[in-house]
């Protein structure tokens, strides 16, 4: 796939995603949390798989469940609840457990390393995406707000790199990143901020182009981290179930660090940025 098919694609892809999430969050809060809840059980499966592919039906089925508990117990009882579930399922995850070894024979014991650190890794995205929702009459803004953040400065920081080239960003971590495309993130995620506060508020505040920027580099982040974790781990892609994209964990990487990051910011400042 070229270049200008690929980024074909990742448009494309967004245009159906888009609207699949925002509608889930338009309609009602428990259609938001299904959504959430299998989006991160999605992403655990092809954790588990590029994990420990020998153990990769054992360790999907457990962080599936911790993550859904994770995100249902927030949207029942808070997100601190959620996030101690978080906690209690990633310390049980390095527990030992019998598993049988490669080619049959003897039973071994296997420390679940994998299965915590997924946790941590997909956990507070799916509590900070339900408590941000859950929000008074502002959820539905918020929601909108951090996805679109993170989906322009995906599009702006991948046109902008193919486009203009230039220095690698980090080449030892993900070698086709550019400096370009890190600033053509930024700017059209700043863009995207600005755009959604004005449809929703009518007005633009200073403060949300600063959280703006923080959401993008975070979202930038979240981007060369699953970079890393896939170099080390010798996978080009995730999964194959979104074209231009690769896999569930590929499509959310940045998402998966900018909600914790807007949630936490959103908690302390919320009135200050002045959504309503």
């Amino acid at each position: 796939m070229n270049r200008l098919t690929n980024l074909q694609a990742r448009i494309a892809t967004a245009f159906v995603i888009g609207p699949l999430a925002i509608g889930a969050a338009w309609l009602h809060h428990a259609t938001w949390v299904a959504l959430i809840a299998v989006a991160v059980a999605a992403a655990g499966r092809e954790w588990a798989r590029m994990m420990l592919p020998a153990a990769a039906l054992q360790i999907t089925v457990r962080l599936g469940l911790g993550l859904v508990a994770a995100a249902v117990v927030a949207a029942l009882f808070g997100a601190w609840w959620g996030l101690g579930v978080l906690v209690l399922a990633a310390a049980l995850g390095w527990l030992p457990l019998p598993l049988p070894l490669p080619g049959g024979g003897q039973r071994g014991q296997l420390v679940f390393g994998p299965l915590a650190w997924g946790l941590l890794y997909l956990g507070p995205s799916a509590v900070a995406l339900v408590w941000l929702h859950a929000q008074p009459g502002i959820g539905l803004t918020l929601v909108i707000w951090v996805l679109v953040v993170v989906w322009t400065t995906d599009i702006g920081a991948y046109a902008s790199g193919r486009s203009i080239g230039g220095p690698r960003l980090w080449p030892a971590v993900s070698p086709r990143k550019t400096w370009a495309g890190f600033v053509g993130g930024l700017v059209l995620g700043a863009v995207g901020g600005l755009l959604v506060r004005r449809l929703a508020v009518g007005d633009v505040s200073p403060a949300v182009v600063a959280v703006a920027f923080a959401i993008s580099l975070a979202a930038q982040a979240g981007d060369l981290l699953e970079s890393g974790i896939k170099r080390r781990h010798g996978v080009k892609d995730t999964g194959g179930l979104l074209p231009g994209h690769g896999g569930v964990l590929d499509r959310l990487d940045g998402l998966f660090v900018a909600a914790p990051v807007f949630a936490m910011i959103h908690a302390m400042a919320g009135e200050d940025l002045r959504w309503q």
